[in-house]
């Protein structure tokens, strides 16, 4: 993930005791995340976020141990505020909706900075939940169903690793026993680190940590041989 770091000395404030992750959206049509970096860069706009994301980049204004200013119109009503948060804008990309490229970036970002700060999925929060502004106002159609979407794929895994089902033995022509091909088994794993395990039952394999794509890739190609992803 490559973030471009843009940091303004404007629109900021010192101190953040960071608990929660706010989503935007900035409500513009066809905008970048450089051009609302561009923009609240400046002196004087009274608002800002920490980071702006769009299809193709993620951009830092504001530096994560500084307040931006993004949600202060809840007045802490509701526990969230401007110093105790990070600000995250999606720019509306496609006709002033939230693109699918666009979520994707910024799943990956709440995620590093979840990890970052030990943030669990309650605490990422819509702009809605620390003012009762209607944003990402993308999200809110159908009783917030983008924003649930949202957030079921925070809970699902992005790493796992592959569990093989017991081995089959290999024969020669004339029925005698080989034992398992482990060579031949491990040729469908180019690439990725393999644990020989056993028991009384027999020979199976478990990977390495793995991207969750690659773990589906692998289930595709080990058909009956795959057992589970852990």
């Amino acid at each position: 993930m490559n973030i471009v770091k843009q940091i303004s000395k404007f629109n900021n404030s010192e101190g953040n005791d960071i608990k929660y992750i706010v989503i935007h959206s900035t409500g513009n049509t066809d905008d970048t995340a450089k051009n609302n970096a561009d923009y609240f860069g400046r002196a004087d706009r009274q608002s800002s976020a920490h980071y702006f994301i769009d299809d193709n980049s993620i951009y830092q204004v504001v530096e994560e141990y500084k307040a931006s200013w993004h949600c202060g119109d809840g007045g802490n009503k509701y526990g969230i505020g401007n110093h105790n948060s990070i600000g995250i804008e999606m720019c509306g990309t496609d006709n002033g909706n939230i693109s699918d490229a666009t979520i994707n970036n910024t799943i990956e970002l709440v995620k590093t900075l979840q990890d970052r700060y030990n943030i669990n999925n309650d605490n990422v929060v819509r702009h809605y939940d620390a003012s009762r502004k209607c944003c990402p106002s993308q999200f809110s159609y159908n009783n917030w169903t983008r924003w649930n979407d949202f957030k079921n794929r925070l809970n699902s895994k992005n790493k796992g690793y592959i569990v093989t089902n017991y081995l089959p033995n290999g024969y020669r022509g004339d029925n005698s026993f080989v034992g398992v091909d482990l060579e031949y088994v491990l040729s469908y794993f180019k690439d990725v680190r393999c644990y020989i395990k056993s028991d009384s039952k027999g020979v199976w394999i478990e990977t390495q940590a793995l991207p969750m794509d690659k773990c589906l890739e692998l289930k595709e190609i080990l058909g009956y041989w795959f057992y589970e992803i852990k």
